[in-house]
């Protein structure tokens, strides 16, 4: 007697590939991502989430094989509450994916088991209050774990957390000024530097923020900000030596090590999607950051 593939995997996937016009084929995270190649299709619709971002990313491999001669696009529902009043299960989800996504991207590293995820994600809905913008806070290990970009947002929320009005500078360009901070008396030149964590920082670091508190005075804020006083400062993950904090006495910049950062950290209750925030909220050109300093300006001037 003949077998009647129809109904196995390989025949499902035979139809789908023959036939002409709109077709669907709805296959599991673990169906999908192994073995298969489904060129006919160019939108994947990740509509039951797995906590594990990389078996999502194993079954949009799929359409991305050998043959693919369309654009694929790639979508994620996500359900929200319409009056923005609480986080929902698929928020929280999507966040969570994200931030491990992002986090294994920036240091090329494995993922954690798939427990640890599964477990991350339930201890994000078991503390947490159904409130607008609650979350877990950062563990010391998602800190440590921070690529130097997200450091510098890292950076950027802990300012705002002590009620500063805060931008993030570009990426490339930013003439060695990471992230700037200003209230109605003090404005912050902030250089981020990123290292190891306990890494020894030496006094390099405070001849370039002062090259760079230098160039923002001369280029942006000649006649502007003189009600403000203008503070340089260096934050880093790693430990000053002794000839940093001299040169930083002698020229006036403000040093915050990886031991004082721990402690505002765990003072400020500071969050992952507090950080992924201002990393979506960099500013793309000096340009902008001009813009941002002279509303500053306007905002803290004399009344």
């Amino acid at each position: 007697m003949l077998h009647d593939d129809r109904d196995t995997r390989a025949g499902l996937l035979t139809r789908f590939g023959q036939k002409r016009g709109f077709n669907v084929i709805v296959l599991s995270p673990e169906v999908a991502g192994v073995g298969l190649t489904i060129v006919e299709a160019n939108h994947v619709i990740h509509y039951g989430r797995w906590w594990n971002p990389a078996k999502e990313a194993q079954a949009t491999d799929r359409v991305y094989r050998l043959g693919q001669t369309r654009d694929v696009h790639v979508h994620y529902p996500v359900a929200t509450d319409p009056l923005g009043q609480f986080e929902t299960f698929d928020q929280k989800l999507d966040a969570l994916l994200r931030r491990r996504r992002a986090l294994a991207s920036e240091f090329l590293s494995p993922l954690p088991p798939e427990d640890e995820l599964r477990m991350e994600l339930v201890d994000s809905l078991a503390g947490s209050e159904p409130a607008r913008g609650t979350s877990v806070k950062l563990s010391p290990e998602e800190v440590k774990r921070l690529s130097w970009s997200q450091f510098e947002a890292l950076t950027a929320a802990l300012e705002e957390a002590r009620g500063n009005s805060v931008c993030l500078t570009p990426l490339t360009g930013d003439d060695g000024i990471d992230v700037i901070s200003s209230k109605v008396s003090e404005l912050r030149l902030i250089q981020c530097k990123h290292t190891m964590w306990g890494a020894r920082v030496d006094q390099e670091v405070v001849f370039e923020v002062v090259a760079g508190f230098d160039a923002y005075r001369a280029r942006y804020l000649t006649s502007r900000q003189r009600h403000q006083h203008l503070v340089p400062v260096v934050v880093t993950n790693g430990e000053f030596s002794k000839a940093a904090r001299r040169e930083a006495c002698l020229r006036g910049v403000v040093l915050v090590s990886g031991a004082d950062l721990q402690i505002s950290i765990m003072e400020t209750h500071l969050t992952a999607p507090a950080v992924e925030r201002f990393s979506s909220q960099r500013l793309a050109s000096m340009g902008a950051v001009k813009a941002w300093l002279e509303k500053q300006d306007v905002a803290s001037g004399p009344r």
